[in-house]
């Protein structure tokens, strides 16, 4: 039996009979006659969506910088909805489904903020952005970054380990070093050109930008500081938020794992052909946004 790639509702990718793929393609198709001109008269204006339950707030990124530990955060806010499933990707790997679909994620939010988190949209292009504003001009985005070296690191170690279910001592250095110069990776560490993009198409103030290390050193403060970003109380009883817990994405749809991390330190041997690739990266960030930036200096 012949086998082919597929990914599933994370992006993420792994062997399907090539025959029930063929069977997907064909779906997807028939999906994307309705979809397309549906979605493109929503993005125009010619459909209202005031009748459609569509998010009023977006996590759009960074990849690996602790964007799951966001989410639970913001699940367990009473004021807050999103959906069990984080990431969906709508803007990215499900473009071929209809507004109603993705509508339907939040249709539970009731009286609470509905929103979603996927750190791919960080990745999208400008003319995609442009869509999503069509649909959602008001909603409230949050981008969280973190020291570009630890974030190629874990990202690395996701791909080329977890992902594929190998040890990371069975990584050899040549597939490490390839990925850390892979435009996949470096792209993604980008964050300048990221918020650049992000602030041409949607107003600055609707654009919060945090960082990874305040998850470590201060959670409390970083999420009084997305609470009041999006506009909800900050008077909470923190005994129900995971903010102290380090939480891991499962892999391949399997749980989320809180209270340990199984991501190891960048290996010393790897630090100085980060820093090679990075640096100039940092240097620029850490001019543009200091508070942030200068801790991530040699």
């Amino acid at each position: 039996m012949r086998y082919i790639g597929k990914a599933d509702a994370a992006g993420r990718w792994y062997w399907v009979p090539a025959r029930e793929r063929i069977k997907l393609i064909q779906r997807s198709a028939r999906l994307r006659l309705y979809a397309d001109p549906l979605r493109r008269a929503y993005e125009r204006g010619w459909l209202p969506t005031a009748r459609l339950t569509l998010p009023e707030f977006l996590g759009i990124g960074a990849p690996k910088t602790g964007t799951t530990w966001l989410h639970h955060n913001l699940a367990a806010h009473p004021d807050l909805y999103l959906p069990d499933h984080k990431e969906l990707h709508y803007f990215t790997g499900h473009r071929h489904r209809s507004l109603h679909w993705y509508a339907r994620h939040f249709a539970d939010a009731g009286q609470r903020m509905p929103g979603e988190i996927t750190p791919g949209y960080a990745m999208l292009p400008t003319r995609d952005v442009r869509r999503l504003h069509a649909l959602v001009p008001d909603a409230r985005l949050m981008l969280l970054v973190r020291d570009p070296i630890q974030r190629a690191w874990s990202h690395a170690v996701m791909k080329l380990a977890r992902e594929l279910g190998r040890p990371v001592g069975d990584v050899s250095d040549d597939e490490f070093l390839a990925h850390f110069r892979g435009a996949h990776s470096l792209e993604r560490g980008n964050y300048l050109q990221m918020i650049a993009k992000w602030r041409s198409v949607f107003p600055p103030e609707q654009l919060w930008i945090g960082s990874y290390d305040d998850i470590k050193e201060q959670p409390r403060r970083l999420l009084v500081e997305v609470f009041t970003h999006l506009g909800v109380t900050v008077d909470v009883d923190w005994d129900t938020f995971p903010h102290n817990e380090v939480i891991d994405r499962g892999v391949h749809g399997t749980a989320d794992v809180f209270g340990k991390s199984s991501r190891p330190q960048v290996p010393e041997r790897f630090i100085g052909p980060l820093e090679s690739l990075l640096i100039p990266q940092i240097e620029q960030f850490a001019r543009e946004y200091p508070h942030i930036g200068k801790r991530w200096l040699p």
